[in-house]
């Protein structure tokens, strides 16, 4: 199993410099890694990634020298990082691996290597009442569910991680800024301030705008616009409102998030205009219906519905919450007007599998679903992702936010009327613009412009919107989020053309940077050390009570042992012949086959001494840490390793010999007998061979049927001699 540390983790500290023109933000992540050890590592490290956002650079130094790498297409990326791997070079890759999760794998570190990564991330901020909301998530939580695969080790998180940052923020216009999540200085026009990546950043930025406008990025083969329809700063709305309040109950909202949701409840259900509609569910791992039937608003059901949100708690187990959104939307069809769906989660829930295309509702299930996440850890991309699949809306909301303020803006948001936005925009080869609008929210759209475009006016409603550029590194932050955005609305050809071009980093594409020379001493297996996750920095003592026995990142070492250390192998599992010296000769006679060649192969085989178990160790390694497909590795692979070249050569002999086409089998079925009573190979290594082997043809079968006969009988008389 590969090694994980997290007290000698190798990533070290990281420095964040934040540039916002909103609502575009451009972030560069520098993170530094050292490696501790004696041994050549891979590190592996997982970061978190904004929904609305895409990695648009990279930029690798490794002990003082840069390097810039390339973006390839997924697969090709992956095999270009594998083939350095292999190789002994320093090899870097970044790639996207979903739920808004991006991993970093660095190989081939030699002991005391200085490795710095800057990443450049460009972001489309949330509008929210006033301004603008920058989020960057630094966490992946601790789950109390399982929302992502177990069995990525580099989830792990450790009480002994500590990770600091350092952070520089500018901001263009002379506007509010303020920090809910650090402490904020300001100096010469730049702000500052700093932590852990324990906590996720979370900023506010004030607009001073209230007239629609477009900002354009035309420099480059690349030209585009992002529409801004500004959000209002407050909002009274008298209309009537229809709403399902879907509440998570479950145990991740203990503490401070249920706080928060108590009280921005009471603040909704205060000011909720009288004759409104109003269901309230409650969900864990199971479904509550507080009220069967939807409550008109009025003085007795208004207090009803107030004092039973006070005294609700996290106490509902798990959260199921897909069949909380089933029964949500069958009590909207007991509402008189058709309502508006409004979950609020941390989004922390028992399932995070291909569920989104059923989120998308039936024809008969037409009720948008908006959704609020709540709490310091929001499991951001359920909550986006719940919302786009029916066209809902959704925010986000930190523990030091004014719930009471954002909820009652939410509410009249998604209830207030749409108005219809009419666009013309010439000149376009593509465009993202909304068809409509909330009176009070906030709204963006992109528009991108044929590379002969002359005038790039945009007209709304018949108005020619004002128009503003963006240079150098917020102009190509623009247009990479255009282009990402675009992305999305092609097939997988087109959009690996459109992603390489922009250079940007999706599932379609992936960072990869291979340096020239091999490091002394790789053998093409660096040792696997995972950077542990640091916990949450949560106020909510629930959540302290529990984070300090479940989520420890635990270390397994694998002793190998070197031919000095023989005397330490268990014997009783290995077949005697392996035991014999280099001078001895086996003490059964073995008869010869029909095929002289074969003879000549076995002969070879046994006058092995030992074949020393850490050969099978390498190679189990190897095939557990392939990124792709597994491969099975190869003869040259193997001598690398440990293996005799005498056998290396019997065995290429006895394929060429027999025209097998694909050596892999033969060693395939090698690596399988040779493993034996030892299990060394862990069930999944043998899971890839055993796969190989089948995929050969009845031939391959056949030949080397009569050599494992051989073995065995060759074995079943060594052991009748000893």
């Amino acid at each position: 199993m590969p090694s994980i540390s997290s007290h000698t983790s190798p990533l070290q500290q990281a420095e964040i410099d934040i540039q916002i023109e909103a609502p575009i933000a451009n972030t560069k992540l520098t993170q530094t890694f050292v490696n501790q050890t004696g041994d050549i590592i891979e590190a592996v490290y997982n970061f978190p990634v904004p929904r609305q956002a895409v990695i648009m650079q990279v930029i690798v130094t490794i002990n003082g020298e840069v390097f810039n790498g390339l973006i390839q297409p997924v697969a090709k990326a992956e095999e270009s990082y594998e083939e350095g791997i292999e190789d002994g070079k320093r090899s870097v890759l970044v790639r996207d691996i979903g739920d808004g999760q991006h991993e970093l794998r660095a190989g081939n570190l030699a002991p005391e290597d200085c490795l710095i990564i800057n990443i450049t991330i460009a972001q489309l901020m949330q509008a929210q009442p006033g301004g603008y909301r920058y989020f960057l998530p630094t966490v992946i939580a601790p789950k109390y569910g399982h929302t992502r695969d177990l069995k990525n080790i580099s989830h792990k998180h450790s009480i002994l991680a500590s990770y600091p940052f350092s952070a520089n923020l500018r901001v263009a216009g002379e506007v509010a800024v303020a920090c809910l999540s650090h402490g904020l200085q300001k100096k010469d026009n730049i702000y500052r301030f700093s932590g852990a990546l324990d906590q996720d950043i979370v900023l506010t930025v004030a607009s001073n705008l209230d007239e629609p406008y477009v900002i354009q990025a035309l420099h480059g083969d690349y030209p585009c616009g992002l529409i801004v329809l500004p959000p209002q700063a407050s909002v009274k709305s008298e209309a009537i409102a229809s709403i399902v309040l879907l509440i998570d109950c479950s145990g991740s909202m203990t503490g401070l998030s249920m706080q928060q949701t108590r009280a921005g409840l009471s603040a909704l259900l205060t000011q909720i205009p009288e004759n409104s509609e109003v269901s309230i569910m409650c969900f864990g791992s199971s479904v509550m219906h507080v009220t069967k039937k939807p409550l008109t608003i009025n003085s007795k059901n208004r207090n009803v519905l107030l004092d039973y949100v006070s005294n609700i708690n996290a106490d509902m187990g798990g959260t199921e919450i897909w069949d909380a959104l089933k029964a949500a939307q069958a009590q909207c069809k007991k509402h008189k007007k058709i309502p508006e769906i409004v979950l609020l989660t941390d989004g922390q829930v028992w399932e995070n599998t291909d569920v989104f295309d059923a989120a998308n509702l039936e024809q008969s299930e037409h009720s948008r679903i908006n959704t609020i996440g709540i709490g310091s850890a929001v499991s951001e991309n359920i909550v986006i992702q719940i919302a786009e699949a029916t066209q809902g809306q959704w925010m986000l909301v930190h523990p030091n936010e004014p719930m009471d303020e954002r909820i009652c803006h939410f509410i009249a948001q998604v209830s207030a009327p749409r108005i219809d936005c009419l666009w013309e925009a010439d000149n376009t080869q593509w465009n993202a613009l909304p068809i409509s609008a909330s009176q009070v929210y906030g709204t963006t759209g992109f528009v991108v412009y044929s590379a002969d475009a002359k005038t790039n006016e945009i007209v709304l409603n018949n108005e020619v919107l004002h128009e503003t550029e963006l240079t150098k590194e917020l102009g190509i932050a623009l247009q990479r989020l255009a282009g990402q955005q675009q992305v999305r609305s092609l097939d997988e050809a087109d959009a690996v053309v459109l992603s390489l071009k922009l250079g940007l980093v999706n599932q379609h594409t992936s960072f990869v940077m291979v340096h020239e020379q091999s490091i002394e001493n790789a053998d093409g297996l660096p040792t696997l050390v995972i950077a542990p996750q640091m916990n949450l920095n949560d106020p909510s003592p629930h959540f302290a009570l529990n984070r300090l026995d479940a989520h420890v990142c635990h270390s397994s070492k694998v002793e190998i042992f070197d031919s000095a250390d023989d005397d330490k192998i268990e014997y009783l599992s290995i077949p005697s012949f392996l035991r014999k010296t280099t001078d001895e000769s086996p003490t059964n006679h073995i008869e010869p086959t029909q095929n002289a060649s074969n003879t000549g192969l076995f002969k070879r085989l046994f006058s092995r001494t030992s074949v020393e178990h850490a050969l099978l160790i390498k190679v189990d390694r190897k095939l557990s840490r392939a990124l792709s497909k597994p491969t099975i590795p190869t003869l040259e692979q193997l001598i690398k390793w440990g293996l005799d070249n005498d056998i290396a050569e019997s065995i290429r002999e006895y394929c060429i010999h027999h025209s097998i086409d694909d050596p892999a089998f033969f060693i395939a079925k090698f690596l399988l007998w040779l493993n034996g009573k030892q299990q060394e190979l862990s069930a999944e290594s043998e899971a890839i061979l055993q796969m190989k082997i089948k995929q050969s043809t009845y031939e391959d079968f056949v030949l080397f049927s009569a050599f494992v006969d051989e073995l065995d009988k060759l074995t079943t008389n060594s052991v009748r001699t000893g």
